[in-house]
This record gives structure tokens, sequence and C-alpha cells, in this order.
């Protein structure tokens, strides 16, 4: 009777269990299919809208008799890049398209003449080029034709070599790198101390200016106003880039004042404060909080080097992947690889070499595109363990502030020499104000 008695139960549950199932399958299915046909949707009206945009190429030429601090650009990244508005309804956002306007910062070596150029969207143009004349009078700007339409689409044995790289974060995004506050160009300068300075984007320029004929480095750093972005964490749950950093502060706060004597007046000699944090650990919380008052952007970080077959010289890319690591702190944030076109470290990942050419060309795509947020819609999935075979090369999007951007990108004084460094020869004047009319 016991054994019937838990036969017909058991019975019952899988009954129960079966018809829960087959309610809650057909839910999860339309789920599923609309959330997939929504995300279409979206990227599909966003191509359209962005497809229409018109662009601009800057190419920005200083005298050689500048001293401007990396603040000039910091101020320049604020007012004219910070780009918030023009979103406009959620009937032009999901069914137009409209999206948050982003702009490119880069860097190019051809054949070791260094050029600095801005991609903008032409509608802005105006502004752009207003800012910068305002902390640089002596500036020239151009509008030129895009170099990067002079290399073609990359095809194993069209003659040309492509390596390229995207660079990532080590550590949260609230973790500031080195800025150029750290190296003390945030100081007013003059002629006599200018060349006492050390500005880390100059071992960038020499590296860039070293190459030679039928050689190219490009260097892009795309960006966008951070806003109403969220992180996720499985312990924490949803929250923006700013809660974020206030977890990370208090976590801080807490794991350096475990253990700690609060009764110590204060001990110089052990280096501890009344609070009980040694002065790194207190610089720490300070930097993190200093980049919380700056305006935060979406950064993306794209280098390519590319060259003739023949002249290509492979270990020139070593030296890219070190590009940046004058920017690099221990305790506080560095850059790391997240994105190789040479991405088959075993032979097996890539026995045909196929993947590694579909690489190549999607990264030079993507930098001809300026791509960085908006992509295609399979490039933003990725594959898990089928990474191995398909990679998808999902982009990294960090999120630095406005003193983090000027101190990579930002137009450098004196202090650099590079020959092949493209300055005007002298510093424009203004007319004298007595000339007879």
């Amino acid at each position: 009777m016991l054994d019937i008695g838990v036969s017909q139960i058991t019975h019952s549950l899988l009954f129960y269990i079966v018809a829960i199932i087959r309610w809650i399958i057909p839910f999860v299915f339309l789920w599923f299919f609309w959330y997939a046909a929504v995300r279409f949707w979206i990227h599909y009206v966003r191509e359209v809208y962005i497809s229409k945009l018109k662009w601009t190429l800057l190419q920005i030429q200083l005298p050689k008799d500048v001293y401007k601090s990396p603040l000039a650009m910091e101020v320049i990244l604020t007012n004219a890049f910070y780009q918030t508005s023009g979103l406009g309804t959620f009937y032009e956002r999901f069914w137009l398209g409209l999206v948050r306007i982003w702009f490119s910062l880069e860097i190019v070596s051809i054949e070791g003449r260094v050029y600095f150029f801005i991609w903008t969207p032409s509608r802005l143009r105006r502004e752009v080029e207003s800012q910068i004349y305002a902390q640089y009078p002596q500036a020239e700007i151009h509008d030129v034709p895009d170099y990067t339409s002079n290399v073609p689409p990359y095809e194993k044995g069209n003659g040309w070599e492509v390596w390229g790289t995207e660079f990532g974060f080590r550590k949260s995004n609230v973790y500031p790198i080195k800025t150029y506050v750290d190296y003390g160009l945030d100081k007013t300068t003059g002629e006599d101390t200018e060349q006492e300075r050390i500005d880390p984007i100059t071992s960038q320029i020499e590296l860039m200016g070293s190459i030679g004929k039928g050689e190219q480095i490009w260097y892009q750093i795309v960006i966008r106003a951070q806003q109403s972005e969220y992180l996720y964490h499985f312990f924490h749950g949803h929250h923006g880039y700013m809660e974020e950093a206030e977890h990370v502060i208090d976590e801080l706060k807490e794991k350096y004042s475990k253990g700690s004597s609060h009764a110590v007046e204060d001990d110089e000699e052990e280096g501890k404060s009344p609070a009980g944090m040694t002065k790194g650990q207190r610089e720490i919380i300070f930097s993190i909080e200093r980049n919380l008052n700056k305006l935060p952007f979406d950064v993306g970080i794209r280098v390519l080097y590319i060259a003739k077959k023949e002249n290509y010289h492979k270990y020139t890319s070593k030296g890219i992947e070190l590009m940046l690591k004058s920017y690099e702190s221990n305790t506080l944030n560095g850059f790391q690889r997240v994105n190789k076109t040479n991405y088959a470290d075993d032979p097996w990942q890539d026995i045909t070499g196929k993947v590694e050419t579909k690489l190549k060309r999607d990264m030079l795509q993507k930098y001809k595109l300026r791509a960085f947020f908006y992509l295609r819609i399979r490039d933003t999935f990725s594959y898990g363990f089928l990474e191995n075979f398909f990679p998808s090369q999902k982009p990294e999007i960090m999120v630095m502030s406005s003193e983090e951007l000027a101190t990579l990108y930002h137009f450098p004084g004196r202090v650099s020499e590079t020959p092949t460094f493209r300055r005007l020869e002298s510093r424009k004047s203004e007319p004298p104000h007595n000339l007879p009319m």
C-alpha cells in the first residue's frame, strides 16, 4: 500500500511539472524572440541613421614655440566633445535610430611623418575648430582627405600586411591611469622649463616617427559622452559608473582601515595617518575621487600597423604593444591587449589561416569606419568557448575622465623634438594695431 501511495504522489508531481513546463516554454520562446526582434530592429535603424551622417577629418598643425599643458586639451574635450544632447525622443531613438554622437582622436605616422587628426561629424566641425583655436590661437586646422582610403581592404596576397590590436583596462574603470597631473604637466610652463618636463606622449610619438618607407601606424581613440551606462555585478546588481566608484572607494577604506589603531596620533616614521592608512593608500583613494570630479567618456582604443609586404617588420608590433606603458601605475590602472589580429597562439586554432585573414580585414574596416560603439550585430556577441575557433573580437569599452583622455591625446610642446612631427615653422602673429586704413 505504501508503494502505491508513493507511486501516485510521484505521478502527480510529474503531471504538474509537465503541465507547468508546457505553459512556461511558450512564454520563454515568446520573450526570446521578442528580445531578439527588438535588438535586430534597433541595430537596423541605427545603421540606417549612421549611414546618412556626414563626417569631416581635421588635421591640426601647431607652431614649435607653443607652451601649453595638457589642461588645454582637457578644456577642449569638455567643451567640444562632451555631446550628451541630440538623442531626441523615444520615437526618434527607437524608430529613427538616433544615437549619441562620437568622435575619433587620431595620431598617425605615414612613413615616419607624424600627424594629429580629429574625425568629427561635419555639423560639429565649427564647434570643434572654435574650441581648438580658443586654446591654441596659433594652430592651423585643415579639412583633409581620409588617409585610410589609400589602403585597400585587406586580402591575403594583395601586397599589404596588417597587424592590429585593441586595448582595455587591467582593472575596473573607476581606477584611473597615470595622468598628466601625476607627471606634473598641469603646471604653467615657459621656454626655460619646457625642456625639463617629461611628457609620456613623446615616447609614443618617437616610436611612431621611427618607422620607414612603406610603413604606417594608425592610432585612434574613439570617444563619446558617457551617460546612463550601467555596469552589472552578480552580487551588487545594476548600478551606474558613479555608484560603482563609490562602492570601490568604500571597499578600499574598509580594507585599508581594517586592523589599524585609531588611537595612534600621527606616526610619521611608519607613514601612518590618523585614520591608519599609509600615504600610498590615501593617494589611491584620492586619485579615484579626483577622477570622479571630471566628466566621463566612453572610450575605445585601436592601433594598426600597416606596411607593404616587403617593408613589413614584425617586431614593430612588439613596440606598439608597449606604447601605452607610460600611462600605467602598479597601484592604479593600466592597459592590456583585449583583441588582436594574430590571435592563434596554438596551431590548431587556425590551421588554414582564414580566421586571421578575417580578423585583419574586420579590424581594418572598423578602423576606417571609426566603429566602436555601434557595430554590426554579429560583432556584438561573445561565444564563450567557441571564441577559440570563431573569435567575435567584441570590443571593450572603457570609461575615462577628461583628464585621462587629455593625457592620452594632446598636442605636445617643444618637449617633443621628433624631427618628423609636423609643426608650423613659426608662431603666427597678429598684425600691428596702428596700420593705416
